[in-house]
């Protein structure tokens, strides 16, 4: 019941799928949605909601919008008439069954209809709960053509349930190659994702063995986002998630990738969440349109390992992640790479590396819905030539896709249809006329230029407008001025007869949540922060730590914090573990691998005062054979 390209682009690639499969069923010739494991989608939808709403995950080639698609609307529609001769069952509740390995091929592409474990009732309470929080949360006066017409024919409500009474708080999907732990469904609690798939068909990125993190209300590591495009510096490399790169390389890449990870091991306890991954397809494998494979650049190892140690009384949630990565026999420069959102900003000066929130220091033009807005920006031209036009912007609505674009014209000429990022970051764009394919370009004379800037969509925000010779670069970081670019900003803007709204750069969250992070090994390294260009979603700032060596073995422990969440004491343990201690509980981890195995091994053991409280085995030794299993305080 999942999409591989995320749940965004289901609604794009389904299409007028939805009308077939209807069509189909009203003729009496077979029903789609029930044979297809279209029915079983609500479990993942709900995975793929963040805490609050309002917004997908962004991992794969897929952005935060959650646009009213009618693959959404026909699937409310369809599982509230499937409820009605369904009802729910006594104590139904999706399992989260333990893996030690991956699937084959067959098992993971296979067309067969996966097994119904929930009743239509829940199934149909939980897509309601994916609509009231996500892309219903609109009203259908403002949908486009096909989404209303969608809305119409196929919508039906049904009450939400809440998730936690049918679901897991951590679940796998095996076909998917993701995974997604939480700490509950509210707007404050966590949800980690892990994606490690397989490539199937369309789009994918260089991201197998990436992870995002969001607690405390605040988005904490992050992903890229989409980026469909063959840009090897961008949204869809390895460059732009949060993996290893080796020898400043990541996974390779071709346009919309087509490589593949997979999931090794799963096990979700009240204790902890054990996930485990393997990317050496990744890096040594590609295949064509024809699924015919192609040698790259293979690796010996690529797995990395995931401990979501989940609270206990004096101990919050925390993650360990440990990477097991070895290119050859030889040295090389391994990178350890961290996103961050561009509310966010890094203090590397001491340990642990931190992830603060910063204020918004600079004011933006923007509109509301149920009103317009224009402005004129004057510009002294001392030289001609050929000048382009930038400006600082962000998509500042709920939906970025519907808060992505201004009118604007220089002097009496077009008027142009000027789209920025659709993404929450402030970032610099090149003003460029939709349907045309290269930035516009302006042949300017000495003397006074007038830039006519118009509302075309409510919520867009420009800090800054610039105009600049045509060839200069524009900066990823959006607190640098473009060079040698003369600048305006919000107050140099003379207001037209419908003044543009004047307000603070937006921010995603309020959240006051840091994330630290403890590099417990390998020591020496270098640390570098810079910031990060997307394809569509702005600039954010992405750390680095770069090591060389033979064996990196990255291990780091990663803690949110929020006020009153205490800090542990991080010790390392060997060159394979790590202490972790809360007060007078300590939590002792250990990675192994065994000589010729395939996979690696973990284990946790909880101590308080001394006395063992809770342990863990995953795919480890115990009693002469590896074991999962856990034991919870």
């Amino acid at each position: 019941g999942c999409g591989h390209e995320g749940p965004s682009y289901i609604g794009y690639g389904i299409g007028g799928g939805v009308q077939f499969i209807e069509l189909l069923r009203r003729q009496g010739r077979g029903d789609l949605f029930v044979a297809s494991n279209y029915d079983l989608c609500p479990p993942w939808l709900v995975a793929e909601t963040l805490p609050g709403g309002g917004r997908w995950n962004n991992l794969s080639d897929c952005g935060h919008g959650q646009a009213p698609w009618p693959v959404y609307t026909y699937a409310c529609g369809r599982l509230a008439e499937l409820a009605k001769a369904d009802p729910p069952r006594p104590g139904e509740r999706l399992p989260s069954p333990t893996a030690a390995r991956p699937l084959d091929m067959l098992a993971q592409f296979s067309e067969a209809p996966g097994q119904r474990q929930l009743s239509y009732s829940t199934l149909a309470g939980l897509m309601g709960w994916v609509w009231t929080n996500g892309p219903g949360r609109g009203t259908p006066a403002g949908y486009d053509g096909p989404r209303c017409l969608g809305y119409l024919l196929f919508y039906r409500p049904f009450p939400a349930l809440d998730p936690a009474q049918a679901l897991p708080l951590a679940q796998h999907f095996r076909g998917r190659g993701m995974t997604v732990s939480r700490t509950g469904f509210g707007p404050q609690d966590w949800h980690l994702a892990v994606e490690a798939g397989p490539h199937a068909a369309g789009h994918d990125q260089c991201d197998k063995g990436t992870f995002t993190l969001r607690a405390y209300g605040a988005d904490l590591v992050i992903d890229s986002g989409y980026g469909n495009d063959s840009e090897v510096f961008k949204s869809g490399s390895s460059y732009a998630h949060n993996v290893v790169l080796i020898d400043d390389q990541g996974q390779p890449m071709r346009y919309h990738n087509q490589s593949s990870g997979r999931i090794t091991g799963f096990h979700h306890s009240d204790l902890l969440d054990w996930v485990r991954t393997d990317a050496r397809e990744a890096w040594g494998v590609r295949y064509d349109h024809d699924w015919r494979p192609s040698r790259t650049t293979p690796v010996q190892r690529a797995e990395r390992t995931f401990l979501f140690v989940r609270g206990a009384a004096g101990v919050p949630p925390y993650l360990v992640v440990m990477d097991d990565i070895v290119k050859d026999e030889g040295q090389h420069d391994y990178t350890w790479q961290w996103h961050i959102p561009a509310r966010l900003a890094f203090e590397t000066d001491s340990v642990p590396w931190r992830a603060l929130p910063q204020g918004s220091s600079f004011d933006v033009l923007t509109t509301t819905p149920d009103a317009g807005g224009s402005a004129d920006f004057s510009f002294e031209v001392k030289e001609a030539g050929s000048y382009q036009l930038a400006g600082l912007t962000r998509a500042g609505g709920k939906e970025g896709g519907k808060s992505d674009s201004f009118f604007l014209a220089m002097d009496d000429g077009k008027k142009l249809t000027w789209d920025i990022p659709s993404g929450g970051n402030p970032t610099w764009s090149s003003v460029q006329d939709r349907g045309v394919p290269t930035k516009a370009t302006f042949q300017l004379e000495p003397g006074t230029h007038v830039v006519h800037l118009g509302k075309r969509e409510a919520e867009a925000e420009l800090a800054k407008l610039v105009l600049v010779l045509a060839e200069t670069e524009l900066p990823a970081s959006p607190i640098a001025d473009p060079a040698k670019g003369m600048v305006q900003t919000v107050a140099d803007a003379k207001m037209g007869a419908e003044p543009f709204r004047i307000i603070k750069a937006g921010a995603i969250s309020g959240s006051k949540a840091t994330l630290e992070v403890f590099p417990v090994r390998p020591a020496g390294g270098k640390v570098t922060t810079a910031w990060f260009e997307t394809s569509r979603e702005g600039s954010h700032p992405r750390l680095q730590y770069t090591v060389r060596a033979k064996e990196p073995r990255f291990l780091m422990v990663l803690v949110p914090r929020q006020e009153g969440t205490p800090q542990p004491k991080v010790v390392p343990d060997g060159d394979w573990g790590v202490r972790v201690i809360w007060g007078d509980t300590q939590d002792t981890i250990l990675f192994s691998r065994a000589p010729d195995a395939e996979f690696g091994s973990a284990a946790l053991v909880r101590t308080q005062q001394g006395n063992v409280i809770a342990q863990a085995w995953l795919d480890a030794p115990r009693n002469g054979e590896n074991v999962v299993a856990t034991t919870a305080p």
